[in-house]
């Protein structure tokens, strides 16, 4: 897969954003902040591109999981569910991506009459949330002082 065409531009933007202002109006600009703006976003984009095809096909499978259960098949959506959760677990640990199969997976085991794993389902998806609100509230506090 070839990279986007707007990845040097990108790097040309955020490079000359990261350059002090009385370097950009000499002759000679400093390269130091360039270079380490161009390696951290490289980085960025690999990763990113390497993990997409494994998140596409756990968000697929999440949804495959949310369309059996809306027709009534919840072993099933149960099963999709999980080997969504297992594919998002190795692109990423803990993240948003996890509440759409969370919560189809809780669904599909109240529906199945499995009290005790829906109870578990659901602490899982209160932990990501909590975490999630944590972690948004630390930087509007960090933004804010």
């Amino acid at each position: 897969m070839p990279a986007p065409k707007f990845l040097p531009l990108i790097a040309l933007c955020m490079s000359t954003a990261n350059v002090p202002l009385a370097a950009q109006d000499t002759a000679q600009p400093d390269p130091a902040p360039w270079r380490a703006t161009k390696t951290s976003l490289y980085l960025a984009f690999t990763s990113a591109r390497r993990n997409l095809p494994s998140a596409t096909a756990a968000l697929d499978l999440a949804r495959k999981a949310s369309v059996a259960a809306l027709e009534g098949r919840p072993a099933e959506a149960e099963v999709l569910a999980e080997r969504s959760l297992a594919r998002l677990k190795q692109v990423a640990p803990a993240g948003p991506l996890w509440l759409e199969p969370l919560q189809t997976l809780a669904a599909t085991q109240l529906d199945q009459k499995k009290i005790g794993r829906a109870r578990e389902t659901v602490r899982r998806i209160r932990d990501e949330l909590d975490t999630r609100v944590t972690a948004l509230t630390s930087e509007l506090l960090a933004t804010n002082s």
